[in-house]
């Protein structure tokens, strides 16, 4: 075959497998999320439960483990309620469940931790309700989150496990296919040698792996240090798979270290290198069963394109190793025709393996892509999509000096190596070119290897996607009677205004988000921002989240718990300018009045009975009402005056009325139905709700929440408890009217009967 027709066969190839790689894309079905999320609870996040129940249930998408304190459940008032012995369900490997040993009325939150198939740490938080919310808002539905705790080190860590099996495995996939029958001692000799170093990274790596793992599922490094911690890992599936990595790594370690003894002195047969490469291909599967590939459906395909993705990675990047570390530094002090003719040997095979290598990375690259970055808009809009970018174009340079050595520097070689034993002039030029470009390939091959260990650190596309679009199934996320919406403020640090906004502004985990504006409107996106909390008692340590620049706004993380006043401040450093403090008061949860509107027509319509005086004025005669009521059907009132008093009594559909002393009258009820009580309706028609503030009534502490109901052109104002949501008094104001009823007595012994 002529060179040109093979350059063309080798093209055709390539172009094959794209379009296969296509092909797989368009006619398969799309792989699901690489993390578990929340798909339902019980009790349900959001919902108002009459009595707490004797466990809190939590299902997610897919098999889980569970670490330390997998799911830990807050009461109202802050503490803690759960009965420490979170696990997952026996009959069932998607439910956490743990005890609770509280039934206080008010709202709970549910944190909840797992480890996720592909080994990452998720988390999230819902809240539920006993009898009715705490501060009147109704308790937030659910989130899910990729824990990052640790992403940092689990970026290294796994960067330095790849570049250490590729260092590792690399030069024994040169020697098995590149060298083949070529014997080359001293070669032979350095190859174990780069081996043996690779070897020696991988074990270094594997203590790192297991911290950054710990440091993500504990949440913070010392958390993760903790002894219960770093045991449940260890005897997880993870800790086991960790734990084959090392064993196999101590073993290709050994291998490598005999045969470098050796190979002093003898010639090292092939097999040697072939037991290594069957111990290397159990270390990648085991990588890839703790990876994304594990919990991407269908489990067994993904996980045997990740396989094959590694050992592609390891062939070429290993085999660029070897002609750096190796072949390069064994043929330095050999004359030109020697160094020629291995370099004839090794380098058209070399890039025949290298050829095979990029068409099988270029179909398991597409299916990773297609499986885990949904749509084109999540290139640029997740972390994962631009690492994958960045990788993709590093990739690209590589590509360009591999196509350097195949269509230029190739050719020349093969002549050079023809008329051996006189190479012509320039033939050891070409040599030095030849292991430049390599040596260029080889450095942007450690590039690539760190950005794909910030791959495997983070969420890929397809689930960052889910989490921004709400972290849970349908189920989980089902409608509230409420809603919490983001709260925002502004304030002013130095010549710059400050946006901040916290959502959901419930005791917990808030989302904080900052947007900063100069004094002539243009967005500030040069700043460093740190966001100071404190509880206004001062009653409590103060924390300070770095906020992360993202699209032109600060992003981060705030933790308001205990529920209460909270004082924040906005900390904005410009360039060359001194740091400015934005302040910012905040009580957590901010009331919803309409929620606690509806919350009071709950609680009054929950009574038995109950005592309310009411004093109606005109500006002049104000008449006085004494009220006694029992549900479901009874009511007695004294209307008093100067010069009137008026006496009723409603039983069902009957009435019966006096006048002072005199005798009763009976008569039927005119509404339809006869009398019924209690009804408040108040939430129904309402409009401009608003939380005017909080007052004591006898005592009491209550919410006072004003609206207008459109209905009758009233304005009521409204002294709601904070904790049984009871209305303590009520004031209604129309033209010409005034009226102010107090209530008491709420579920006192009461009798009314029919008068004798």
């Amino acid at each position: 075959m002529s060179e040109r027709n093979e350059r063309r066969h080798r093209a055709g190839w390539v172009v094959g497998a794209v379009l296969l790689g296509l092909l797989l894309c368009l006619f398969t079905v799309p792989g699901t999320q690489a993390h578990a999320v929340l798909v339902r609870a019980d009790p349900a996040p959001g919902s108002v439960v009459g009595s707490a129940p004797g466990m809190v249930r939590i299902w997610l998408s897919e098999p889980v483990q569970a670490p330390p304190d997998a799911v830990v459940v807050t009461g109202p008032d802050g503490a803690r309620v759960d009965g420490g012995d979170a696990r997952v369900a026996a009959d069932d490997a998607t439910q956490l469940q743990v005890t609770l040993t509280a039934n206080t009325p008010g709202t709970y939150e549910v944190r909840w931790r797992a480890i996720s198939a592909d080994t990452h740490p998720v988390g999230g938080s819902f809240q539920f309700s006993v009898g009715a919310p705490s501060g009147g808002v109704a308790p937030a539905g659910a989130t899910t989150t990729v824990d990052t705790s640790g992403r940092a080190w689990a970026a290294v860590a796994r960067w330095l496990h790849l570049f250490g099996v590729v260092v590792a495995l690399g030069p024994l996939v040169f020697r098995v296919v590149v060298l083949g029958r070529l014997r080359d001692s001293e070669i032979d000799l350095r190859l174990w040698r780069v081996s043996r170093i690779g070897a020696g990274i991988v074990i270094v790596a594997a203590p790192l792996l297991l911290l950054a793992q710990a440091v993500g599922v504990g949440g913070s490094l010392s958390a993760g240090l903790s002894g219960e911690v770093l045991r449940s890992l260890v005897l997880s599936s993870y800790g086991a798979r960790w734990a084959g990595r090392l064993v196999l790594a101590v073993l290709l370690l050994m291998l490598a270290w005999s045969a470098v003894r050796r190979g002093r002195s003898k010639r090292l047969a092939r097999s040697w290198a072939i037991t290594a490469l069957v111990l290397g291909a159990v270390l990648l599967l085991l990588t890839s069963l703790n990876g994304h590939a594990a919990a991407t459906e269908p489990v067994w395909l993904s996980v045997l394109a990740d396989w094959v993705h590694l050992g592609a990675t390891v062939a070429w990047f290993g085999g660029l190793a070897a002609v750096v570390a190796a072949v390069r530094p064994a043929l330095a002090a050999r004359a030109d025709a020697q160094r020629l003719a291995v370099l004839a040997w090794a380098m058209p095979r070399f890039s025949t393996l290298a050829l095979v290598s990029v068409e099988l990375l270029i179909l398991t690259g597409l299916y990773a892509t297609w499986a885990h970055v949904p749509n084109p808009a999540a290139l640029v809009d997740t972390g994962y999509g631009v690492a994958l970018l960045v990788k993709l174009g590093l990739i690209a340079v590589t590509l360009g000096f591999a196509a350097v050595n195949l269509l230029v520097l190739r050719p020349r070689l093969r002549a050079a190596a023809v008329s051996n034993p006189h190479p012509p002039k320039g033939a050891d030029a070409v040599a030095r070119d030849l292991t430049r470009t390599i040596g260029a390939e080889a450095l942007l091959g450690v590039a690539i290897l760190a950005v794909v260990g910030v791959l495997t650190a983070l969420p890929p596309s397809r689930q960052a996607a889910a989490l921004t679009a709400g972290g849970t199934t349908p189920d989980a996320a089902a409608p509230q009677a409420f809603s919490q919406p983001a709260v925002t403020l502004a304030q002013n640090a130095g010549s710059t205004l400050v946006t901040l906004a916290i959502d959901p502004a419930m005791p917990g985990a808030n989302q904080a988000v900052v947007s900063l504006m100069d004094s002539s409107g243009n967005a500030v996106t040069d700043a460093r921002v740190r966001l100071r909390a404190r509880p206004s008692d001062g009653d409590g340590a103060s924390s300070v989240t770095q906020m992360e620049a993202e699209n032109g706004r600060y992003r981060g993380t705030v933790i308001l718990t205990p529920p209460g006043a909270w004082h924040l401040e906005v900390l904005v450093t410009l360039p060359g300018q001194p740091e400015a403090a934005a302040p910012f008061d905040l009580t957590v949860p901010v009331p919803d009045a309409g929620a606690i509107l509806s919350l009071a027509d709950q609680a009054m319509n929950g009574l038995r009975s109950l005592r309310e005086h009411n004093e109606l004025g005109n500006g002049g005669a104000t008449v006085v009402t004494e009220f006694r009521y029992a549900a479901p059907d009874r009511m007695h009132s004294i209307v008093q005056t100067p010069t009137v008093h008026r006496e009723t009594i409603a039983i069902g559909d009957r009435r019966f009325d006096r006048e002072g002393t005199g005798p009763w009258q009976e008569s039927a009820w005119p509404a339809r139905g006869g009398y019924r009580w209690p009804a408040y309706d108040f939430a129904t028609d309402a409009t401009e709700v608003t939380v005017l503030g909080r007052e004591e009534i006898d005592g009491v502490d209550c919410f006072v929440v004003a609206f207008l109901d459109p209905a009758s052109a009233a304005r009521f104002r409204l002294w709601i408890g904070t904790t049984d949501y009871l209305i303590r008094q009520q004031v209604m104001m129309a033209p010409g009217h005034y009226m102010t009823s107090v209530f008491s007595d709420f579920n006192a012994p009461v009798t009314i009967e029919e008068p004798e």
